[in-house]
């Protein structure tokens, strides 16, 4: 069977036979978005990440370097010279003790930078509170209103979530909601998004 949504082809009122994902959806009144629309979002989302977080990159390291080459060549005129402006130990020390917080900081991001750039990417999880919590997704009422709608009337359908995985601690998700048929596993539907603020949806008629 062709990947092109069975919603654009199929009309209950001159075919008879359509599978039970398309019957169900238009049973309960949900429009999926179109296939094109959703890929060219994550298509562009994904670009402009990438691009963020390479300038980000070239950013942190270009002050990394330049901090470090201050500590390499000036490291005794700079000394006298915040041994002047800070003549009590204490705060001379102290100023020195924010100086290697900031380029432990630096080195740091640019670490983290280093591990994102080349990982980031689209990727999906079974829908299963549990696991999604444990992720630190928010899953809005009106989402799993939805999930609960469509398991009563298919109780075996696999439901995912389709996310941009930024590799930090909490993930950015761009959630999108995927029902996949019971019985032909290629036809699936993007039928929910959340706090996508810059997605034009298209849907299905």
């Amino acid at each position: 069977m062709s990947n092109i949504s069975m919603l654009e082809r199929v009309n209950l009122k001159t075919d008879s036979t359509p599978d039970a994902l398309t019957t169900a959806l238009i049973s309960l009144g949900i429009r999926p978005y179109s296939r094109e629309s959703v890929k060219k979002y994550q298509t562009m989302a994904l670009m402009n990440l990438k691009k963020d977080l390479k300038e980000d990159l070239t950013a942190i390291s270009s002050m990394l370097d330049d901090e470090m080459d201050k500590c390499k060549n000036n490291i005794e005129d700079e000394f006298e010279s915040v041994k002047r402006e800070y003549p009590d130990k204490e705060q001379l020390e102290m100023y020195f003790e924010i100086r290697l917080s900031f380029l432990e900081y630096l080195e740091a991001r640019k670490r983290s930078l280093e591990r994102r750039h080349p990982k980031v990417q689209w990727r999906r999880a079974y829908y299963d509170l549990e696991e999604l919590q444990k992720l630190k997704v928010f899953i809005p009422l009106s989402v799993k209103n939805m999930v609960s709608d469509i398991h009563k009337c298919l109780p075996y359908t696999d439901l995912f979530v389709e996310y941009l995985d930024e590799m930090e601690e909490e993930i950015n998700w761009e959630p999108f909601l995927i029902a996949v048929d019971d019985e032909n596993k290629n036809h699936e539907e993007y039928i929910k998004v959340w706090d996508e603020p810059k997605f034009e949806e298209k849907r299905l008629n």
